[in-house]
């Protein structure tokens, strides 16, 4: 029972924890750049992908530079903001009635 009542007074904390505008500004960060780098580059591949036997050279080098560029996001991503998020949550995932 004590395990429900904790996760109960988070439910209803959480709104009033999370409302941090240096957060928000990560995660609108992390989503802009997960949608310009990652998100274009997989629907430009996928869209190449069944025409790449009939282009010219220089659509297949088009192709191999966004092929590396999404490779170099997800890498960049990861280190950037999978390190940073769990600082930036950590202050609000201290909630004083988790500890009593």
């Amino acid at each position: 029972m004590a395990a429900y009542q904790k996760a109960s007074i988070a439910r209803i904390e959480a709104q009033f924890v999370l409302d941090d505008s240096k957060l928000e500004a990560i995660l609108d960060n992390l989503c802009k750049q997960v949608t310009d780098d990652v998100i274009s580059n997989i629907m430009y591949i996928d869209g190449m992908k069944p025409h790449l036997a009939t282009v010219d050279p220089q659509t297949c080098r088009d192709f191999a530079e966004r092929v590396d560029c999404l490779g170099k996001a997800k890498l960049i991503i990861l280190g950037r903001y999978f390190e940073e998020l769990p600082k930036q949550f950590a202050n609000f995932l201290k909630l004083t009635d988790f500890w009593k």
